[in-house]
This record gives C-alpha cells, sequence and structure tokens, in this order.
C-alpha cells in the first residue's frame, strides 16, 4: 500500500507539474478532489501542496511574503497544519542566509538536490527593486548586485574611506522589519566580526541604514564553491585540502564560541587563487547564547548538508558542523550531496531515516581511507563522529600525509545494526536476527546482494510466527561470541564492539521482556554484560565499567546449571581484576577471595574441572598482585611462583582445542613473574620465564598478526628481555632489542588509540631505551627518548584520568631523569626545573599515597640547585656548598680534568657523611662514584697508563657505588650511569656487582 501511495503521489506531482507549465494553474484541492487522501498519506499530500508553493514562486511570481503565504495554505488545509507549518519553516530555512557571490552565482548547490528557486527574471525583478541608487550607506559607494538570496541582498561596494573593494550585505524582508530579529542579528553578527582567519570571510563593519540591519564584509572574487563544484568533483588532493582549510576555520570559529549551523558549498567562497573562505559565520548562534535568531525548534539550514539532529529541530553544537563539512567533502570527492529528492522535505527525511550511498560506491578510485573519513563525519549519532573539526583537519593532515587514520572503516554489522535504530517498529528480534546476519557476511562470502534477501527474509520469518526466539537466542550468542571475537581480531575500534554488545544486552533484554527468560538467554546475557565491562574499562570509563560489572554478577547469580555456575565464578574474578586496574587494591582482595572460597564450593562437587581450576587460579594471581602492591615485590615474588607452577601444570593438562584461553592466562602469570624477578634484581631467572613466553608466542606469528593483544604482548616481553641484557651490559644487543620494541608498539598504540594502558606501556619502552643509550654514553639520543617517556606517561595519564594516578610517579621519575641528563650537561637551570616539575606532579597525591618523603626529596633537590644558582635557598649552606663543590668536581673530571676532584678529595668523600639532609647524602655519594668512575677513565685512557692508579681509582668507584646504594640509590646504577664505562669492562667491576 505505501508503494501504491507513492506511486499516485509521483502521478499527481507529474500532473501537477505539466498543467502549471501549460498555463493550467490548477489548484490542489481540484487536483485531490477524486482521490482519497487518506490512503494517499499525509506526507504525500504535503508534497503536493508544497509543489504548488513552489510553481507559485517559480512561475506566478506573487508579491506574497512568506509569512501571509503560509498563512493562506493553513486556512486552506487546517487537518495538515502542523506539517504545513513546519514545511514553511524549511522553506524560510532554504531562502535565508544565501552568501553574495562576486559572479552573480546565487547559491548552486541548493540546485542540485531542490526544486528550482525562482527564475532570474525574478531576481532580476527583485534587485531591481532594492537598486543600488535607492540604498545609502555613509562611505561605502554601491557598485552593484554580486548576489541575493531570501532574507538578504549582497552588494559589490567601494569603502570610500580606504579605498578598497568591499562586499555589503543588506537584510531584507519580514526579518528586516522585525526589531528583535535585527537586534539579534546584529548582536550575532558582531560576534562573528571577531573572527579574524584567514579562511574566514572578514566582517568589517555592522550598522543599520533607513532601519535595515547591514554588514561590510571582506570581498571574494571566485564564486562560490558550489558553483565549482558545477564543474564536477575536485581532484583528491584538492578536495582533501579544501576540507582541511574548511575544517580549520570552523574549529577556529568554535574556539571562539561560534557555530555556523548552515555550512555547505554556497556559503564557502573561492579566492582568485582558489582557497576556500567560509562566509555567513555567526549569523544563527554563539555557543555560550541563551537566545538565538531562530527559536528552539525550528529547522534551520540547507537539508542536503544539515545534521539529523538539526533536522529535528534540535539545538546544534560543533558537531553538528563536523557533519556539514563532511557533506561538503562528500560532494567535493563525488560531485554530489549526501542526500538527494526532489523536495526538500523528502531530503530531511531521508538525512534523518536513512544513510547516504557509501561514496565508493559513487566512484570506486576514491581511497578507502577518504570513505571512512566521510562516514565517521556523517554518522547519525553526534558521539560517533569527530568530537571536533581539529579531530577531522588531523584526520586529513595524516591521510594526505599517507599516515594511518585514526578512524575505522563502518563494517557491515555496524551499518545493519544502524538500520534497526532507525526501523523501530521492527520487533526487536528481527533486529537482533538482522544485526547477526551482517556479522555473518564480515566472516564469510556472502555479498551484500545476499545478506538483503537473508534479512527480508528473515523479517517475513519474525513478522509470521513468534517461534523464533530460539533463532532469535542463537544470532544473540553469535553475536557477543563470534562476531565480537572477530571485530576485536580485525581491530576494530572499542565503540564499534561496545555498541554491538549493546545490540546485544537490548536484544536479549527484549527476549526475556517478551517470555523468553531462560538459562541460555541469562547465561548469553551475563557474558555480554562482562565483555561490556572490559570495553569500557579500556576506555577509562571506570564507573560505567563497574556497572556493568555488576549487573553481569546480578544476572550471574540467577544461573543454576554448571555452566551458569562456572561463567559466575568467572564474572567475580574479572571484577577483582577490574579493582586492579583502577587501584582499589582492598576491594580487589575482597572480591578475590570471595570468588575462591565461592569456586571452592563449586570444586567439591566437581575436583577435576579444569574451569574451576583456573578461575581458582586467576584469583591467586589477583591476590599475589595485591600484596607485591602493598607489601613489595619481593614479599610476593614466591606467591607469583607458586600460582605460576600451577597455571603452567594446567597448561600441560588443557585439551589442544581449547587451550587458547589457559594460554593467554599463562602469559599474563608469566609477564607478573618476570616484572616481579626484574624489580627485585633476579635478571636470570625472569630470562628463562621470557624466552619459555617467547616460545609460546612463536605459533602466533606476533610481528605479522592482526590480533593486537598477541602484538601487545610479544613487544612488552621484548622490553623485559632488553631489561636482562641491559643487566648483563650486553648494550648493543640491548639497544637493537628496543628498537624492535619501540618500533613494533608504535603500531600497538595507533591501533588501540583512547586508551590509557598502551600509552603506559610505551611510556615504559621508551624509558628502557632512554637508559640504555644513556649508558652507552648517547645523551642527546637519551633525552629524546626521555621526553617521549613522560608524554606517553601524561597522555596515558590524561586518558585514563584519576584511576591512574600511579602513574604520576611514572611522570616524576622522567623528569627526574631528564633533571639528571641537564645537571650531565652542566645546565643547572633546566635540571632545577625538572625537580620543580616532578614535584608539582606528585603533590596532588602525597597523602593519598603517602608519599610525603618522595616529595620532600624532589623539593630538597630544587633547593640544592637554587643555592648553586645564588638564588634563595632553604637548603642548609653547607649543604649546597658540599653539593656545589661535587658538581664542579663531576663536571671538571668529565672534561679530563682531575684537578679539582684530586685537591678536594677528603672533602667529597667526608661530604655524604656531613649531610644534613638524606637526600643531599644520596646524592653527594651518587656525584662521588660517578666521579671516581671518570677518574678510571682518564686513567685508562691515559698514555701511558698506570695500572695500579687504574686499580686504586675502581676500589674506591665499587665502594662508592655500594655506599650509594645503601642510601637508596638506584640498584641499576652499576650498569646504568655512563661514568662506568670503562669499569664495567673489568672483572673486579663484574665480580662486584655480578647479574643474579
Amino acid at each position: 500500500m505505501a508503494d501504491d501511495g507513492a506511486l499516485k503521489s509521483d502521478s499527481i506531482l507529474i500532473e501537477q507539474q505539466r498543467r502549471w507549465h501549460a498555463g493550467d494553474h490548477v489548484r490542489v484541492e481540484a487536483l485531490l478532489s477524486d482521490i482519497d487522501t487518506q490512503a494517499l498519506g499525509p506526507e504525500a499530500v504535503l508534497d503536493v501542496i508544497y509543489s504548488e508553493v513552489l510553481l507559485r514562486e517559480d512561475l506566478l511570481q506573487e508579491d506574497l511574503t512568506v509569512d501571509a503565504m503560509e498563512q493562506e495554505y493553513l486556512n486552506r488545509f487546517p487537518e495538515f497544519s502542523k506539517l504545513v507549518s513546519r514545511q514553511f519553516q524549511v522553506h524560510r530555512a532554504l531562502q535565508s542566509s544565501d552568501p553574495y557571490d562576486a559572479k552573480g552565482d546565487t547559491g548552486p548547490d541548493t540546485a542540485v538536490t531542490l526544486p528550482a528557486r525562482r527564475r532570474e527574471s525574478d531576481q532580476a525583478t527583485t534587485a531591481a527593486q532594492t537598486a543600488p541608487q535607492t540604498v545609502q550607506i555613509p562611505g561605502f559607494q554601491l557598485l552593484e548586485v554580486a548576489g541575493k538570496g531570501g532574507s538578504g541582498i549582497a552588494y559589490r561596494a567601494l569603502d570610500e574611506k580606504l579605498n578598497r573593494i568591499v562586499a555589503v550585505k543588506l537584510l531584507i524582508g519580514p526579518d528586516a522589519r522585525d526589531e528583535h530579529s535585527s537586534r539579534q542579528l546584529l548582536r550575532e553578527a558582531e560576534a562573528a566580526a571577531s573572527l579574524v582567519h584567514p579562511m574566514i570571510v572578514q566582517i568589517y563593519q555592522v550598522g543599520e541604514a533607513g532601519g535595515s540591519p547591514f554588514l561590510v564584509m571582506e570581498f571574494i572574487d571566485g564564486g562560490t564553491l558550489a558553483k565549482r563544484l558545477q564543474e564536477g568533483p575536485l581532484p583528491v588532493a584538492e578536495a582533501v585540502d579544501t576540507a582541511y582549510k574548511i575544517s580549520q576555520a570552523v574549529q577556529y570559529a568554535h574556539d571562539q564560541g561560534i557555530i555556523h549551523r548552515d555550512l555547505k558549498p554556497g556559503n564557502v567562497l573561492l579566492d582568485s587563487a582558489g582557497e576556500p573562505h567560509v562566509c555567513d559565520f555567526g549569523l544563527a548562534r554563539r555557543l555560550d547564547a541563551e537566545h538565538t535568531l531562530h527559536a528552539t525548534g525550528d529547522v534551520l539550514g540547507t537539508p542536503a548538508y544539515m545534521p539529523p539532529e538539526q533536522a529535528r529541530g534540535e539545538t546544534a553544537n560543533e558537531r553538528s558542523d563536523v557533519y556539514s563539512v563532511g557533506a561538503i567533502l562528500y560532494e567535493l570527492l563525488c560531485g554530489r550531496s549526501p542526500f538527494q529528492a526532489a523536495t526538500p522535505w523528502e531530503i530531511l527525511h531521508q538525512v534523518m531515516t536513512d544513510n547516504p550511498a557509501p561514496l565508493r560506491q559513487l566512484n570506486s578510485a576514491l581511497p578507502k581511507d577518504l570513505e571512512t573519513i566521510c562516514e565517521r563525519c556523517l554518522e547519525k549519532d553526534p558521539a560517533r563522529r569527530y568530537a571536533s573539526a581539529r579531530e577531522l583537519a588531523d584526520e586529513l593532515r595524516r591521510f594526505t600525509a599517507g599516515q594511518p587514520i585514526n578512524a575505522r572503516p563502518v563494517g557491515r554489522v555496524q551499518r545493519l545494526f544502524k538500520w534497526c535504530r532507525r526501523n523501530p517498529s521492527m520487533a526487536a528480534l528481527a533486529g537482533v536476527v538482522a544485526v547477526t546476519l551482517l556479522g555473518a557476511a564480515i566472516v564469510s562470502t556472502l555479498s551484500q546482494r545476499k545478506v538483503a534477501e537473508a534479512l527480508g527474509d528473515t523479517k517475513q520469518a519474525l513478522a509470521k510466527a513468534e517461534g523464533q526466539r530460539d533463532l532469535a537466542l542463537s544470532a544473540m550468542n553469535d553475536l557477543v561470541h563470534r562476531v565480537y571475537d572477530d571485530l576485536t581480531k580485525r581491530e576494530a575500534t572499542l565503540e564499534a564492539r561496545g555498541q554491538v554488545l549493546d545490540a546485544a544486552i537490548d536484544g536479549l533484554q527484549e527476549i526475556i521482556d517478551e517470555g523468553g527468560d531462560s538459562e541460555s538467554t541469562r547465561l548469553t546475557k551475563t557474558k555480554a554484560h562482562t565483555r561490556r565491562a572490559y570495553i569500557y574499562s579500556q576506555l577509562a570509563q571506570h564507573e560505567e565499567s563497574e556497572a556493568q560489572h555488576r549487573l553481569a554478577i546480578e544476572t550471574g547469580k540467577t544461573l543454576t546449571s554448571q555452566d551458569g555456575k562456572y561463567q559466575l565464578a568467572q564474572v567475580m574474578a574479572n571484577f577483582a581484576q577490574f579493582f586492579l586496574r583502577v587501584a582499589k587494591f582492598d576491594d580487589a582482595k575482597e572480591i578475590a577471595e570471595q570468588t575462591i572460597a565461592y569456586t571452592e564450593t563449586l570444586l567439591d562437587a566437581d575436583p577435576d574441572s579444569l574451569d574451576l581450576q583456573n578461575v581458582v587460579m586467576q584469583c591467586r594471581s589477583r591476590l599475589a598482585t595485591v600484596k607485591a602492591q602493598k607489601e613489595g615485590s619481593a614479599a610476593a615474588i614466591d606467591m607469583r611462583r607458586e600460582v605460576h607452577e600451577t597455571c603452567v601444570a594446567l597448561h600441560e593438562a588443557w585439551p589442544e582445542a581449547t587451550k587458547q584461553n589457559i594460554t593467554q592466562d599463562l602469559l599474563n602469570i608469566k609477564l607478573d613473574l618476570i616484572a616481579a624477578c626484574l624489580q627485585v634484581g633476579l635478571f636470570t631467572e625472569a630470562e628463562t620465564y621470557l624466552l619459555e613466553s617467547l616460545e609460546l608466542l612463536e605459533d602466533r606469528n606476533p610481528e605479522e598478526t592482526e590480533d593486537v593483544q598477541v602484538r601487545r604482548l610479544y613487544y612488552t616481553m621484548l622490553g623485559d628481555l632488553a631489561t636482562t641484557q641491559f643487566a648483563h651490559m650486553e648494550y648493543d644487543d640491548t639497544y637493537k632489542t628496543l628498537k624492535k620494541a619501540v618500533d613494533g608498539y608504535a603500531h600497538v598504540v595507533e591501533a588501540e588509540v583512547g586508551r590509557p594502558g598502551p600509552q603506559l606501556r610505551a611510556g615504559g619502552l621508551h624509558q628502557k631505551m632512554a637508559a640504555c643509550l644513556k649508558a652507552m654514553g648517547r645523551l642527546e639520543e637519551a633525552k629524546l627518548h626521555t621526553q617521549k617517556q613522560i608524554d606517553h606517561y601524561r597522555e596515558g595519564l590524561k586518558i585514563g584520568g584519576e584511576a591512574y594516578n600511579p602513574q604520576r610517579y611514572a611522570i616524576a621519575v622522567g623528569l627526574m631523569s631528564m633533571a639528571e641528563l641537564h645537571a650531565r650537561e652542566g645546565d643547572y637551570r633546566s635540571a632545577m626545573k625538572a625537580w620543580q616539575d616532578a614535584a608539582d606532579i606528585v603533590e596532588p597525591i602525597v597523602e593519598q599515597y603517602q608519599a610525603q618523603d618522595d616529595w620532600n626529596g624532589m623539593k630538597h633537590m630544587v633547593q640544592l640547585f637554587a643555592g648553586v644558582l645564588k638564588e634563595d635557598s632553604e637548603a642548609a649552606p653547607e649543604d649546597v656548598a658540599a653539593f656545589d663543590l661535587a658538581l664542579q668536581a663531576w663536571a671538571a673530571a668529565d672534561k679530563g680534568n682531575l684537578s679539582i676532584f684530586e685537591t678536594n678529595e677528603q672533602k667529597l668523600i667526608d661530604g655524604p657523611a656531613n649531610a644534613a639532609s638524606p637526600v643531599t647524602k644520596l646524592q653527594l655519594q651518587f656525584l662521588l662514584a660517578t666521579t671516581y668512575g671518570l677518574q678510571h677513565r682518564a686513567i685508562v685512557n691515559g698514555s701511558p697508563n698506570d695500572k695500579d692508579d687504574a686499580a686504586a681509582a675502581a676500589k674506591k668507584c665499587i665502594e662508592a657505588i655500594n655506599a650509594a646504594k645503601a642510601l637508596g640509590a638506584d640498584p641499576m646504577l652499576p650498569v646504568a650511569a655512563p661514568e662506568f664505562d670503562t669499569l664495567r669492562q673489568t672483572d673486579e667491576f663484574r665480580a662486584a656487582f655480578p647479574v643474579m
């Protein structure tokens, strides 16, 4: 019936057009007199009504205002009053905000998608009614009409005072006569006049002439982008460059608190060099405005470029402009706007309900990345678009530079998911199956046509019988498991995976609400909540993650089957892991202990269950982590070894066909044990576990696989392997291993953008690389990697938020390393600033993490350097004097001049013993040890050299290093300080600091 109605509507419109153009101005009522309008449908009737409005404007050129015409049609068709009023809102929007065009272009961007506007003769008539000589604007000579829209007319004019060509735009029509509209326009225009950007048409002056508001603007002489597009799409490079510059202009306006709300090719002017300039900025709304020129609920803008929320009359924001820039980019690439139809109302309907044709269907030569960028901009849901025009500009820059873009292509699962959301009248079960069918297309060879056929068959089947519940539940299982797993392996964004799970959870709840409450339904729902919790956790949305964990447990407690009880145990174990991630160690301990107690009751009934034994093992691992956090790594290492042995035994017992998950658990537990060994200096033991782990990963092709988890593990383990090589003083091997790890992990960070974990691990790899380069004496390179270390940690903290506060220490450690590098260069002021920055980073969490002593130490170092720089210092004068002398000796010895050191050696030896502050004692002992190392280097490299003197220097250096370690120096000091480069080659040094 709907199709029959549409065909009848089309035939009526064709008949109406034929008769009007033949001179028979038949009215709508006559056309519809023999038609059942109820069967035809209200929107079809509205099409006929609005077609008559356009025909009257085009052929009769009646001297009627839009308000008068609207009232006429409201009187003629009271039964359609709401539709008529809304259509006239659209009509006003189409007539407003047309920019001036130096070539007489009156906005051909609308000609592509909308019925013709008034003819040229009509434009000429209207322009003549407001001829230049009838308008007087002091200081400006109006030369010619440059362009006209429904609410404004623009002139090319001469600014007599500055002797330059400008554009003058006058507000005409009802808005010009309305005092409120005029005042509002002036206020908005004054705000827009503050926008000074090379890609925005500058507003020079705002005023009133003869009671009508006017604007004086920069004159751009190349016509509109819409006119250029009449020649066809732009070359890819030019299209991307144009969109990039428009995005920059839009972002600048947003930064000033102004959004556009009517971005389209007709509102982009091109200068003689082809550079774009956005015009009519700010005439609609300020971001912080309580009132705007158009009331909330009006449809404002141009339908083909209007985002759905604006088409619904909702308040537009920055993401609305991002949509419009995406629509412009779409047209730049394929030569047509995203949506086309016979009437504006049909276009608005498409904007709110349909997706535009994929770009590469219209132009198969276009790069996939550009299609992906446009799809991201044109998302119906504003939250799924680029968050800002800056993000869009950055994405276009990445494309131009040949770098990977951040957005991921919209897959078939997402396309069908969107279809289901746009068709809420369909039963929820049909939506579920539809999503699953499209999910199947991802991992099969089904063509889009086959999927469409299957979807049609599925809808018919679901409409016929309620007995499809089992099919729907099967589909939900497929969605939660196979489709989700495939998306994960293909590096789909976390948000996309989250949407799949949201669809699954909603569908499962519909099944339950409609009488399908069963163990299997609740089991699948429990798993879906658990996976959704993980996604939220990875996005650092910790409150949402905790809520999903609790929903999973709540649902899991209703399960009575063996599988269900195991699932609840696993959900509880996952919850304990979540609390570890957010540093809630007491909560993690409580949940882990509860899980062990619950699981052991299940083991009493099924003692051979490997799944249940694995849950207990996981929770004991969580408890070991809690113990390490509270008591230190050394206190928990035995517990970690026991967990490791248990996991190895489980791994050996697990059937090969289902071994993948336990292998992942074993790798994670090995990583924890490796980290603990490294922290307490058991490098040889750590190396053993590392080689075992790398062997486990070999079958997964870690350098080529699409599985991000495998690559993440692999490069993390390479970083740990480098640490063991570093401890063995194998610096060349360390550098090669770290280079591979750092370069490889950069791709992991790109694939997992928006997650804190990858940033933190990348920071750790750069920290290790900086230490290696420092030991090799390559200090400038070490500084670069130290800065990257700090930057990654800061980004991780920024993404992760408060739950990642412990990472502040990692940033502070990086800053202290940078301070040491500055000091080695003799740049004491930069060293002092780095110590101060470290103290500022730690200060907010001093009480939370009981870090008072650490923070005091950082502040004391600032005071020591201030004293050396002869600035106000609260440090004890004797500490400052000793520190100053030690720095001088250290710097001179580094240049091969040992005179200061030899003259003051006893004072330097006595310095740590006499220092007032523990921090000063440590720093003096560190400087003494490294200066002895420099002395050894000078003796060994001298010609001739004295072996006895070298041996004496070596002995004193080893004693000083041990004294520094006793005061709290880094245990890796012997292998990390570049001053010990010659000593590290001696047997006595290696014997003094053996690798454990």
